[in-house]
């Protein structure tokens, strides 16, 4: 399953070239294969979401995955395997009526294993 999110860009130093253009949100492309027990709860395209990644104990290198509306409760919840392919990221600054305005995007497909920390 093919998730893209925007994300609130995060307080982290992002890139020269992104804050010199104001950007305010990321969005991303996550991967996820082997889904399972998947839950969705009225999906509205267009939104600010956060996202967590929880390792599963015992199961094998799988993760729980949950996304939520930026404050509010999650809407989507399912359980992969813990490779996840990270397929594009970009920053923009939103624009008028919610537009995006692509700043730049960063290397495609880069492949991330969620271990335990």
């Amino acid at each position: 399953m093919t998730l893209r999110l925007d994300l609130p860009a995060p307080s982290l130093p992002l890139p020269e070239e992104w804050a010199a253009a104001g950007v305010d949100t990321v969005q991303g492309q996550l991967q996820f294969l082997a889904v399972e027990d998947l839950e969705l709860e009225g999906w509205k395209p267009g939104l600010l979401v956060s996202f967590e990644l929880a390792v599963l104990s015992g199961s094998g290198h799988r993760i729980r995955v949950s996304v939520s509306r930026c404050g509010e409760s999650e809407f989507l919840r399912f359980t992969g395997s813990g490779d996840v392919l990270v397929g594009h990221i970009s920053g923009f600054r939103v624009g008028p009526e919610g537009a995006d305005w692509v700043v730049v995007a960063l290397p495609r497909h880069r492949r991330h294993r969620v271990e335990d920390a």
